[in-house]
């Protein structure tokens, strides 16, 4: 009985000991996962392993540098406080569908300065489908005959410039001046010749352009310019009489563009989709309409050498009942911005990110979170859309179409990671 006993405690000790020495290697096999997430924690692990192994040397151990408070996790750029985008678009199709656009871009910063961005777009394209289009847009709703089934698609370019301004009357200042320079480009245009069969293109000075130009003032050189290309399209399904109409469309946009900024330069890529579906009868309108794009940028400094990877997602949500009230829109713009170390095998998984595959996006945000900045800015934004068309098919598309845009966003609300979750921005 006695003999029994002591084999039983001798068998539980050993049952203890392999459930310990498992416990450990479960935990051990945690914590070597969590090492390897979280820079900190493998630089604080790093050293603590490093003092235990020249205890008695005093070898260097280099110490990890000291946590981020929520102050350094704040992003040195201002935020958008507010912004105002007015653009028109004039498109005319016979079998081939061109079309050219123009708008402003007035954003007011959160510590007073200003933007202004000045965007020329033009499009070559093909569409196709059966309908007519008589029909007028007020306001964003539709009114007229319209029958139409039809997609496109179009290969677009987009070239533009900011300005940066001090304040209001500093921007107001430049908007006047761009708008004037404009129109005397437009009415006296300066030629080009050349630019074929490999010779120069030359620029052949118009005499009444520049002396126009010379009174009426010059807006400066652009703090900023850009340049993009890509691919448009778009499906509509549209019914409507004088009285009642009902549709939907679904447009999408993959532009890769370059940047110049006062910095450096900016290698990006934008794409976006949105749908809009609609009915409306004199007196009541319903709309349901919803949008997102993601833009992915690879930043560089003066010297080529990149920086940084920045990656901002907007989404458009809206669903209303207009009763003679309308609701703004609701615009969220999430943006993660991480520093890149210049060691290949450290930022290759970054790299990744701008591929979009939803694996190295997650891991770009957590190392946004980690090292770099992450900003979330909920905006109320309205938009008003007015325009004519005329157009249907006959032994292949024509037509025409002249529309305007108005858009105006407020900011509502502006958080920051501060290192435990997303928080009130302070300089916002």
């Amino acid at each position: 009985m006695f003999t029994r006993r002591r084999a039983e405690r001798g068998q539980g000790s050993l049952e203890s000991v392999g459930i310990i020495l498992l416990a450990a290697i479960l935990v051990g096999s945690v914590v070597g996962l969590v090492v390897q997430t979280s820079p900190s924690l493998r630089e604080e692990v790093s050293y603590r392993i490093c003092q235990i192994i020249h205890v008695f040397d005093g070898g260097g151990c280099e110490a990890p540098s000291e946590p981020r408070t929520a102050d350094d996790r704040v992003p040195d750029d201002p935020c958008v406080a507010g912004s105002s985008k007015v653009s028109a678009q004039a498109q005319v199709s016979v079998v081939v569908t061109v079309r050219r656009g123009y708008s402003f871009l007035i954003e007011q910063m959160s510590d007073g300065t200003y933007k202004v961005t000045r965007v020329d777009d033009t499009g070559v394209g093909t569409g196709v489908g059966p309908g007519i289009d008589v029909s007028l847009t007020i306001d964003g709703k539709k009114y007229g005959v319209t029958a139409i089934a039809a997609a496109d698609a179009m290969l677009a370019g987009k070239t533009g410039e900011t300005w940066y301004a001090d304040n209001q009357d500093d921007a107001e200042g430049v908007i006047r001046d761009i708008i004037a320079n404009d129109v005397v480009d437009e009415v006296a245009p300066e030629a080009t010749v050349g630019g074929f069969l490999g010779t120069p293109e030359v620029t052949v000075p118009n005499p009444v352009n520049r002396a126009i130009k010379a009174i009426i003032g010059d807006p400066g050189d652009p703090d900023e310019n850009f340049v993009e290309g890509g691919l448009e399209g778009s499906a509509e399904a549209t019914v409507s009489g004088i009285t009642a109409s009902a549709g939907a469309t679904v447009k999408s946009e993959n532009y890769l563009g370059a940047k110049e900024t006062p910095d450096g330069y900016v290698a990006y890529f934008r794409t976006s989709l949105n749908g809009e579906a609609y009915g409306a009868v004199i007196g009541e309108d319903a709309t349901a309409t919803a949008g997102g794009e993601v833009l992915a940028e690879l930043v560089f400094d003066d010297d080529g050498t990149p920086t940084a990877i920045k990656m901002t997602t907007g989404v458009t949500l809206d669903a209303e009942t207009d009763a003679g009230l309308e609701d703004d829109q609701k615009y969220t713009e999430t943006t993660v911005e991480v520093p890149l170390s210049g060691d290949a095998r450290q930022d290759a998984p970054l790299y990744a990110a701008l591929s979009g595959n939803p694996v190295a996006v997650a891991n770009l945000v957590d190392k946004a979170k980690e090292d770099g900045y992450m900003t979330q800015n909920v905006y109320s934004q309205d938009p008003n859309t007015y325009g004519l068309n005329l157009g249907g098919t006959l032994l292949g598309e024509y037509g025409g179409s002249v529309s305007g845009d108005v858009t105006t966003r407020e900011l509502q609300e502006a958080l920051y990671w501060d290192g435990n979750g997303l928080a009130p921005r302070p300089d916002c």
